[in-house]
């Protein structure tokens, strides 16, 4: 494998049997395959702007300490290319606004383009830890002029790094043990992210520098991100309990916006006004939920197994344009990225009071 290597096509298309959606598992090589973050790590996540391309990552062979390379696939399952060849990869994130990845490796942060695959090195915080990551992500301001990720330094403790893609520098906001970065801010005020306070957690909407701008109150969600550009937040409820929860700032307890199986990842349409979200214990498919009337349904059956690893999580996420879900299996054996059609029936069916 090579950057910038063309591969044949992987699609594969399916029918889900129970709820009739259409998907197309777009990779099937043998190896562990996973889009991007779900959770708002910039305002497309794992998609490019204009919907025609999702970016994922895949490891480079079948075994665990594989590195892994950053790829894109057009949504028809053509245009199947590879962006990088760089040890230590540990997160990737999109650009909303140029044609380009950014991603951090062993300290360093880059940009690669997905066009011409001209790869620049940006920036650079020092560490000799040998492992050169934190986190498995990256975050991106609204305005492109920041990406955070979490790396080591060299005493190995965990830390939470500013760079800027001017490449003028980087600097340290916080430590991971004092803050954990869930999304950005649509809206372009901040992060939002967890802080320890009297021995828990609690939800801040923090600016770049690291100050605590506007409290959401204490962590109750296993996973959260924005409802889109709202202001609130939406998350999936810590287990045993079985809900979708609405977070707004001063606000003295959670609203409970639907009840049923076991959500576990969820994620808002640009607007607000749908979330997708996978389940777990028991795996009871991903639904689709209009957030106005508060109605929900199945929209596929993805079998993922739903362990401790990341790739065997679904973690769903919208488009831009709204057409498609992108969400991760490991049904097949081996994790795989696939995309689903979002029936227009079914979210005018949702729709109605």
């Amino acid at each position: 494998m090579a950057k910038g290597q063309a591969y044949n096509y992987e699609r594969i298309p399916r029918v889900d049997p129970v709820t009739g959606t259409r998907y197309m598992q777009l990779t099937s090589f043998p190896t562990i395959n996973m889009h991007l973050s779900y959770s708002y790590p910039n305002l497309t996540n794992g998609f490019t702007a204009d919907s025609r391309r999702v970016v994922f990552f895949s490891r480079r062979a079948p075994h665990r300490t594989a590195p892994w390379d950053v790829f894109r696939v057009g949504v028809d399952g053509a245009d199947f290319v590879q962006l990088t060849e760089c040890e230590g990869i540990r997160g990737a994130v999109v650009s909303s606004q140029k044609p380009l990845v950014y991603f951090h490796s062993n300290g360093t942060l880059y940009s690669v383009d997905i066009d011409t695959f001209e790869e620049k090195e940006i920036s650079h915080f020092e560490t000799d830890h040998n492992q050169h990551g934190g986190r498995f992500s990256a975050w991106l301001s609204a305005d492109e002029r920041f990406c955070f990720v979490s790396v080591f330094d060299k005493s190995g403790h965990e830390l939470i790094v500013r760079h800027a893609t001017d490449g003028s520098g980087t600097t340290v906001i916080a430590s991971a043990e004092e803050m954990r970065i869930h999304s950005i801010d649509p809206a372009g005020r901040g992060l939002f992210a967890s802080l320890k306070e009297n021995g828990g957690w609690v939800i801040w909407l923090v600016d770049f520098e690291g100050t605590r701008a506007v409290r959401y109150g204490e962590n109750v969600c296993s996973h959260l991100s924005p409802l889109g550009n709202t202001g609130t937040l939406q998350g999936c409820a810590v287990w045993p309990e079985h809900s979708l929860l609405l977070l707004t700032p001063g606000q003295k307890q959670e609203n409970r916006l639907l009840s049923g199986p076991d959500f576990w990842h969820s994620s808002a349409s640009p607007d607000g006004r749908w979330i997708v979200a996978d389940t777990n214990r028991p795996n009871e498919g991903i639904f689709l939920v209009n957030v106005a009337t508060r109605r929900s349904a199945v929209l596929l059956h993805p079998h993922n197994l739903g362990g401790d690893a990341p790739w065997s999580h679904a973690h769903p996420f919208f488009s831009p344009d709204m057409r498609h879900v992108a969400f991760t299996t490991d049904a097949t054996g081996s994790a795989q990225v696939c995309l689903l059609e979002i029936p227009a029936s079914l979210m005018e069916q949702l729709a109605l009071p």
